[in-house]
């Protein structure tokens, strides 16, 4: 919810390079947050805390592109209409 709110999914979308930035970034903070909390686990609970950070974020990235893939069929949908067994 927290990195919805700071930028959101237009925002990642024209930005790509700068969401690489801010997920190393994440990615790094969860790291050492998970180390220090749970040094034995470290590595599933820092990869849990990514999976909770960017999650609602890539849910409204593929909320966005799937509403410009029905207004915009690509070739994939245009030729799975067309044929029947």
């Amino acid at each position: 919810m927290v990195l919805e709110s700071l930028f959101g999914s237009r925002e990642t979308l024209r930005h790509p390079l700068f969401m690489l930035l801010m997920s190393a970034l994440a990615g790094s903070m969860a790291l050492w947050m998970a180390y220090f909390t749970f040094p034995g686990s470290a590595s599933v609970l820092a990869v849990s805390f990514i999976t909770i950070a960017f999650v609602p974020l890539m849910h409204q990235i593929f909320k966005r592109e799937e509403k410009v893939e029905a207004e915009r069929p690509g070739y994939a949908a245009l030729s799975s209409q067309g044929t029947s067994a």
